[in-house]
């Protein structure tokens, strides 16, 4: 190879590094925006939760984050979804299914098939994923929203002490699911939650 040829090729070899650096930037910035889209971008609050918990919007979940109950983000393990549908409270395989419905390009898609976690909209007047973040491993709240405002906690340690901490902090009613025998609503929530003090509130 001569010395202008050996130019070329050299010239050509850096433009081709370059251009995959840019091109690796690009994907790079595009999964980090993918990953904080802000709410501004969603049609509805709802909507953005649904995202930020990993649910797709589909017809099995047009409840989630849209009455006075289902709002918290729960993150169920195999054996949680199994018990689940075992006692009366028939969201185990219906998380399943609705996970398959979730886009490939979803960021929390691959984290969720590496981990077998399945999202879910669990009863938050019922404490359903404390219950079972409590008694079943891998199990544990992701967020709890705000029914009445634009606002959700998170870092909250899975207990079912620390969801009904956040329940009347929210003012929400408590009620009864199928298959959660745990404590009775107390007046004594504010000691029993014991990371209190890790949850945080944020607005959006």
């Amino acid at each position: 190879m001569n010395t202008t040829n050996k130019r070329k090729y050299h010239h050509q070899k850096q433009h081709y590094h370059k251009k995959k650096r840019k091109s690796s930037l690009k994907k790079k910035h595009t999964n980090m925006y993918m990953n904080n889209i802000p709410p501004s971008q969603f049609k509805s609050s709802r909507k953005y939760l649904l995202h930020k918990c990993g649910l797709p919007d589909v017809p099995e979940t047009s409840h989630c984050f849209n009455d006075e109950t289902h709002h918290t983000c729960c993150r169920l393990s195999k054996k949680a979804r199994d018990y689940a549908d075992e006692s009366g409270n028939p969201i185990g395989k219906l998380a399943d299914d609705v996970f398959k419905k979730l886009p490939k390009s979803h960021h929390l898609k691959a984290h969720f098939k590496k981990t077998g976690e399945r999202p879910w909209c669990t009863c938050f007047g019922s404490k359903v994923c404390g219950y079972y973040a409590d008694n079943f491993k891998d199990t544990h709240i992701k967020f709890i929203s705000n029914p009445t405002k634009k606002e959700y906690a998170h870092t909250i340690n899975g207990s079912e002490d620390c969801e009904e901490f956040v329940r009347n902090k929210f003012e929400v009613e408590s009620h009864g699911t199928p298959g959660i025998y745990g404590k009775k609503s107390s007046n004594n929530y504010d000691n029993m939650c014991k990371s209190k003090h890790n949850i945080k509130y944020s607005n959006y």
